[in-house]
């Protein structure tokens, strides 16, 4: 893999080591994409991680599987499709064209979207329209007109702490909510 030097970590040596098992299984925990994937992962930058990701896709021997895993919540359940669409586009199958698998997992603790009210839900199914397996998981979410109250105090603290802004990274979803 490489650092946020670009200098390449992995050796030969580990590859070869790989190469020698029968099966190599790498997840991998994107919940999304670009600034928010950044937001996200404090500390983390998105290009250094899609570098990453492609340093194993072209290295990696034959014996391996990727899996991507999204965990979704408030943080993310409005932009998946672009993550979905990055996905398809950069990391849906290995250089042997074997798939690699996109699970979805539902956040737990401040970020799980318990409720959603029906206007905001009805927005999601329109936007989710190409994406089935986004449909699925809106209509998992309990229907109510209560307040995100939880969600916003829980952002306004990370936020303070930061110094950062959730609802200027993501206004429309903000604005939904």
């Amino acid at each position: 893999f490489y650092n946020t030097n670009g200098t390449q970590q992995a050796s030969q040596e580990l590859l070869e080591l790989w190469e020698e098992c029968q099966l190599i299984e790498l997840y991998f925990s994107i919940d999304d994409v670009g600034d928010r994937f950044n937001y996200q992962r404090t500390g983390a930058n998105w290009d250094d991680v899609v570098t990453n990701l492609k340093w194993y896709q072209d290295n990696m021997p034959h014996n391996h599987m990727f899996n991507i895993n999204c965990t979704w919540g408030y943080l993310n359940l409005y932009y998946l499709p672009e993550l979905v669409d990055w996905y398809q586009s950069h990391m849906s199958t290995n250089r042997y064209g074997d798939l690699v698998n996109l699970i979805f997992q539902r956040a737990i603790g401040d970020f799980n979207i318990v409720h959603l009210n029906d206007t905001v839900k009805k927005i999601l199914f329109e936007r989710f329209l190409k994406y089935p397996q986004l449909t699925e998981l809106v209509k998992s979410i309990k229907d109510s007109n209560d307040p995100h109250l939880f969600f916003w105090k829980s952002i306004q603290k990370i936020d303070q702490v930061r110094q950062t802004d959730y609802k200027t990274l993501c206004p429309e979803w903000s604005q939904l909510l």
